[in-house]
């Protein structure tokens, strides 16, 4: 723990690192339940000091990061979804006399 950071500012920094590796097993529902805790923790870390610019630097290439992989989830499940439906129309198309 860094003692010349606020402990509110030093738990939004874990929880994101732990927010992105959930992302990267694609524990999205990890990732939706720890970002609400993150969310409080950036709310109660006050009025941001030049001291805190580095974390929030590192914490913006986080979540950065974490939003990235969150496109590519997205887009896998929408390409997934196309195929299913594709194949959908193939058997209605089929069973259709």
């Amino acid at each position: 723990m860094n003692p010349n950071l606020p402990e509110p500012l030093e738990q939004a920094l874990t929880l994101s690192i732990r927010m992105l590796e959930a992302s990267h097993t694609h524990q999205w529902d990890q990732v939706a339940s720890l970002k609400s805790e993150f969310d409080r923790a950036l709310r109660d870390v006050g009025t941001p000091t030049a001291r805190m610019r580095e974390a929030f630097a590192v914490l913006a290439s986080q979540q950065q990061q974490l939003q990235a992989r969150a496109r590519e989830a997205q887009d896998a499940i929408g390409d997934e979804l196309g195929k299913h439906k594709y194949k959908q129309r193939a058997v209605h198309a089929y069973l259709s006399p």
